[in-house]
């Protein structure tokens, strides 16, 4: 096959048919792609964006950026969504799957025209489900967190339901609890009666410190041997000294 042939037939034939919302790319290639292939950029036709707009669905918008590989159409072309308006994360997301399964589909034939055709009727079919806001990132986030403070709220306001499942696993907790504080009560009690003395045990050292608060008989005679000398001295000390007095008064008479 004539890759290069079969590219730019498809080319001419979609100028021809989508004409001004079909256009070559200016400035740089997407990122990711090659600087060296033609990009193009296919926008929502004219004719589908006022019947999308009478259906309710003209704020979501987008661009389909296309490239050919060099193998192309026996190897998939690379495709981009862009300017995409009017569409969530989830959209996005859904939009890309339905193109990249007609890729698979049309393996082997000239399949552009086949994705902006499948594109659009997805856009169709999205139009008929009721729109609902798109919020960014952050609001969302913020309404989340709103919602689940106003949940909290409610259930301190009113309590928790008690049903079979919250009371098994609160009594299961309560068991588990209460063996804790039986144990540490052992433990403590254990510890308690380990510390304290028997009545036989009290006596013993209530006996042992009487005596050794009483002298012993030794003690005892040795001081009352202590007090009879020093008595003896006393007296024979005042022996001596009546003795010195008599002789003085004989002497003098």
């Amino acid at each position: 096959m004539d890759y290069s042939a079969e590219q730019e037939m498809e080319i001419e034939a979609l100028q021809s048919i989508l004409m001004d919302d079909f256009a070559e790319l200016d400035g740089p290639s997407p990122s990711g792609w090659s600087d060296s292939v033609k990009c193009y950029r296919i926008g929502l036709p004219t004719g589908e964006a006022e019947a999308m707009q009478q259906s309710g669905a003209s704020s979501m918008q987008f661009d389909l950026l296309f490239a050919h590989t060099p193998s192309y159409p026996d190897e998939a072309p690379l495709i981009k969504l862009s300017n995409v308006q009017g569409m969530s994360n989830d959209d996005i997301q859904n939009l890309q799957k339905v193109v990249d399964d007609q890729i698979q589909e049309n393996m082997g034939m000239s399949m552009i025209y086949t994705l902006v055709s499948a594109a659009q009727e997805w856009m169709q079919e999205r139009a008929n489900i009721p729109q609902q806001e798109v919020l960014d990132p952050a609001e969302a986030k913020r309404q989340a967190i709103e919602a689940e403070e106003a949940r909290l709220a409610a259930q301190r306001a009113h309590g928790t339901q008690v049903t079979p499942e919250t009371f098994v696993e609160w009594r299961k907790r309560f068991d588990a609890e209460l063996a804790l504080q039986k144990a540490s009560l052992a433990e403590q009690q254990a510890a308690d009666k380990k510390a304290r003395i028997t009545g036989k045990q009290f006596f013993l050292s209530q006996e042992a410190e009487a005596e050794e608060s009483e002298p012993s008989d030794f003690e005892f005679e040795e001081e009352q041997t202590e007090d009879v000398a020093e008595s003896d001295e006393e007296e024979e000390l005042s022996g001596d000294d009546e003795s010195d007095e008599e002789d003085i008064l004989n002497a003098l008479g």
